[in-house]
């Protein structure tokens, strides 16, 4: 998969919060952030969002370090967004409730799509930057996957889907490019084909329609798994 250019380390953390216009030199002001952020997250009328913000608090809570976890979470997410902040900010301000829930999702999809030699790297990235063992930011990436599991329903991940996704476009990426996913991929395609069709009438648009549904059913088979969920 597709991730952003390494950053150093000490400046990771100036990067994860400077779309949200935070000081990242002053410990006190990333607390502060953090405690409003997820209180504003829990808060939204938008289920995807609320949950993910339990998500991040129960991280904070869980691991007893505070405020460090959830900042670990979002430099995880942003990472595997792939996103070039001097381009993606003020897009990333226009909706930042929208882009923390984003990132969270390219954990979810993007972490697991990782091969093992980025996964490492990745470990020892965000690792350095949080003064975090590799070992921790393993078990902190499988804590957020697990938990979102468990929370979210089929409409939630879809909805974390699209937010991915839109950000992913914003600075000229794809949803592919962050889960690595042959679903995604041609999800995609199809749409892209749709949109260049749409004009041609509702025949069309069944075929497409019928044809992107065999597709689906070849790639997911008898799977179990919920292409617009649990995956």
């Amino acid at each position: 998969m597709t991730t952003a250019a390494p950053q150093p380390a000490e400046n990771l953390v100036v990067k994860v919060l400077e779309p949200y216009g935070v000081d990242a030199s002053s410990v006190s002001e990333q607390q502060r952030f953090i405690d409003e952020h997820i209180a504003q997250l829990e808060a939204s009328d938008n289920e995807t969002i609320a949950r993910s913000g339990f998500v991040l608090k129960r991280a904070s809570e869980g691991f007893g370090i505070g405020h460090k976890v959830p900042l670990a979470v979002m430099a995880m997410g942003q990472q595997m967004l792939g996103i070039d902040l001097a381009v993606a900010t003020p897009f990333i301000a226009s909706n930042p409730a929208a882009f923390t829930a984003a990132a969270m999702g390219a954990v979810y999809w993007g972490y697991q799509a990782l091969e093992p030699e980025e996964r490492e790297h990745l470990h020892r990235l965000i690792g350095q930057a949080f003064e975090f063992g590799v070992e921790l930011v393993k078990t902190i990436a499988e804590f957020c996957i697990r938990t979102m599991r468990d929370l979210l329903d089929s409409e939630e991940f879809a909805q974390l889907r699209k937010y991915v996704a839109e950000f992913a476009e914003a600075v000229g990426s794809s949803l592919y490019d962050v889960t690595g996913r042959i679903y995604d991929r041609v999800t995609e395609i199809a749409n892209s084909a749709g949109e260049a069709v749409s004009g041609a009438g509702s025949s069309v648009g069944s075929a497409a329609s019928a044809t992107i549904n065999r597709g689906k059913a070849l790639i997911w088979g008898n799977e179990e798994k919920d292409p617009e969920g649990k995956a």
